[in-house]
């Protein structure tokens, strides 16, 4: 505190400009360069400004945009979320990183800027005159919290490359199918490097089954693997306990037949005197006899964390939708697939013999038995949930402007999903400031439910305007004059029916701070009847 006395430092913000500041004297004095991760805002504090001669790592996009370090004057380093921050996360494939570019920011939270993926053009001119292009100088990839098996060169193995090739050589990229080809010499002398030993594989049919290392893992039939060593005069040697493999573990002799529920192998080449010969590959083999397909009468939606997308393989859908789950046990014969609802499956459970109709909140859980009432690999499980927080109404998915204009970093569309989710919601301008919705026709328009944000104090003020032509407008609702906190996340008002193409909603007063933060906004006619 005294420190922060000393320096007319009037927070914790500033403070970390301050500290930003001060170790870039000390590293620049010693004739380094200073890299920063993108944590600040602006160009820093009003007293303490952060000099553009750092270079900054721009990531996750939520302290500020590249397109603001750009215009402040920064260098940046492509370190986008998605697909180059990999915590664990297997859909950072090889596909997924040569999809990306040097100027493309993507992130999977559903509030950062870059949730709508942020491309930049080289050659948009700067304010000081230099172009993107110039001023974004390379990328980085970050792996954090991986474990032993897929850390370090397994991990990364396919995925620099192709990291690698979009950075320096984008031209090249003709399709993904090209790259591959080209990759498959070289990957094929680093993996003789790391372990030299040749694998095939007899029952992996799954493709999107991939692990870290995007090998595949996952089998739905009994999976055999021959371990074959690439350097003559060694041997492969392996354990299936867990342990490391040592020069006196089993000999890869024969092809090993996987039928347990979970195969954990472990291989590692030995030479004639028991000196291990490039690195050990340890990997998990899971036995999922069951395969299925989904198919829906009506909407549904896949919710996972901060994604939602249209999928028919999903596990959340609206009332009223009749999901059918067809299960089969490929490549398996002499047995049974039996299956349970909301109920563990047992060897007497009822035979699935055709589609499995849900329609409403269940767990399906599925087994394979064979003749002798043994559960083949491991049991199926699946929950599926009616949405409780999603509702249709006319402005469902329908297009969204607001009073930032071009300007808008953030995700109004959110305003309109039909989800009352508090982590989704528009961080609009600070007051007042306008969201507006296009039906894209005209509609009559009697009842209007906005919910904006709530911690169960605070209150919004606002008022709504209809119009059929986007020029002449009538106020159909009027809360400014408002102070009590939303009543079960929503205010709702019923007037009289009215045409309308266009919603325009203003917030004038926030009693918590300046911002604009809507939730969501829904409508309906006399026809609708509120559903």
């Amino acid at each position: 505190m005294a420190y922060i006395k000393a320096h007319n430092v009037p927070d914790a913000s500033a403070l970390y400009d301050h500290f930003i500041v001060r170790m870039n004297e000390i590293v620049r004095k010693h004739g380094k360069q200073t890299l920063v991760w993108e944590g600040f805002q602006n160009k820093g504090s009003e007293n303490c400004v952060i000099p553009d001669n750092v270079i900054v790592f721009a990531w996750e996009t939520m302290y500020q945009t590249p397109q603001s370090l750009l215009n402040n004057g920064y260098t940046l380093v492509n370190a986008a979320w998605r697909p180059l921050y990999v915590v664990g996360d297997e859909s950072r494939d090889p596909e997924t990183v040569y999809q990306w570019n040097l100027l493309l920011w993507k992130n999977h939270f559903r509030h950062a800027p870059s949730f709508i993926p942020i491309q930049l053009a080289p050659d948009t001119v700067l304010p000081d005159g230099t172009k993107i292009g110039q001023k974004v100088i390379g990328a980085n990839m970050s792996v954090w919290e991986q474990k032993e098996d897929t850390e370090e060169i397994p991990f990364l193995r396919q995925r620099l490359p192709a990291m690698s090739e979009r950075i320096w050589n984008p031209a090249a990229g003709r399709s993904l199918t090209d790259f591959r080809q080209r990759l498959l010499p070289l990957d094929a002398k680093v993996a003789h490097l790391m372990a030299p030993i040749r694998f095939t594989f007899d029952g992996l049919t799954d493709p999107s089954a991939r692990k870290p290392s995007h090998a595949e893992s996952w089998h739905n039939r009994p999976l055999q693997i021959t371990m074959t060593p690439v350097i003559a005069g060694t041997t492969v040697r392996y354990t299936l306990d867990g342990s490391v493999p040592s020069a006196t573990s089993p000999a890869a002799a024969e092809p090993l037949r996987c039928t347990a529920p979970e195969t954990v192998l472990k291989a590692q080449t030995f030479d004639p005197s028991g000196k291990a010969v490039g690195r050990m590959l340890w990997e998990t083999y899971q036995f999922k006899t069951i395969t299925d397909q989904v198919a829906a009468s009506g909407l549904v939606l896949r919710v996972d964390g901060d994604w939602r997308w249209p999928a028919v393989t999903a596990n959340l859908f609206e009332k009223g939708t009749k999901l059918t789950v067809t299960l089969a046990a490929p490549g398996l014969s002499g047995g049974t697939l039996r299956y349970a609802l909301n109920a563990p499956v047992t060897a007497t459970s009822p035979a699935c013999q055709a589609g499995i109709v849900i329609d409403q909140n269940a767990e399906l859980n599925a087994g394979y038995y064979d003749a002798s009432n043994n559960l083949i690999g491991q049991a199926y499980r699946r929950k599926f949930e009616v949405l409780g927080n999603f509702e249709r109404s006319l402005t469902t998915g329908k297009p969204v402007t607001t009073s930032r204009g071009a300007q808008e970093t953030d995700r109004p569309d959110f305003v309109c999903d039909g989800f009352v989710d508090g982590m989704g919601f528009w961080a609009g301008p600070p007051c007042p400031g306008w969201l507006q919705v296009d039906l894209e026709q005209v509609c009559s328009v009697n009842k209007i439910q906005v919910v904006p944000y709530w911690d169960g104090d605070r209150y919004y003020q606002y008022d709504v305007e209809v119009s059929a032509d986007g020029k002449t407008w009538k106020k159909v609702i009027d809360q400014t004059k408002n102070t009590k906190a939303p009543q079960e996340k929503c205010l709702t008002d019923t007037f009289e029916a009215t045409p309308a193409r266009y919603l325009r909603v203003t917030v004038t007063h926030n009693s918590a701070n300046p911002g604009v933060h809507l939730v969501e906004l829904r409508a309906w006619g006399p026809d609708s009847a509120g559903k």
